[in-house]
C-alpha cells in the first residue's frame, strides 16, 4: 500500500511538544516500547500513549510486525521528511527537516 502524503499539520503536531521530541530522539538511537518510554519519561503510561499515538498519526514512529510478541517495540520513522520517499514533499516539509538534522545530528 502507497504512503499517504505527509501531513504537514500532524507532524507539526507531533514536534509541538517536548515529550513528543524526547521520543523522536530516543527511537532515532534504538527502538522501544513504550513501557521503556515510560521509564524514561517518567510519566504515566496513558501519558506515553497518547503521544505515540499522535506520532503514529503524523507517520513519525512505527511499531515492528504484529507477528512480534507485545510488547511491539516502536521505532523512528523519517518516511513524512525524506524527500527520497516523498517527492511530493512541501517547501516547509523540508525546512522541518532541515531543522531537524540540524538539531538532531
Amino acid at each position: 500500500m502507497p504512503r499517504r502524503r505527509p501531513d504537514l499539520d500532524a507532524i507539526l503536531l507531533a514536534l509541538g511538544h517536548p515529550t513528543r521530541r524526547g521520543i523522536i530522539q530516543e527511537l532515532m538511537r534504538a527502538p522501544l516500547s513504550e513501557a521503556d518510554l515510560v521509564r524514561r519519561f517518567d510519566v504515566s503510561a496513558n501519558t506515553i500513549n497518547k503521544h505515540v499515538r499522535i506520532l503514529l498519526r503524523a507517520g513519525m514512529v512505527s511499531r515492528s510486525g504484529r507477528e512480534q510478541p507485545a510488547p511491539r517495540p516502536l521505532y523512528f520513522d523519517h518516511t513524512p521528511l525524506d524527500p527520497e520517499a516523498s517527492p511530493h514533499m512541501t517547501p516547509s516539509a523540508r525546512r522541518i527537516r532541515s531543522w531537524l538534522e540540524r538539531t538532531w545530528s
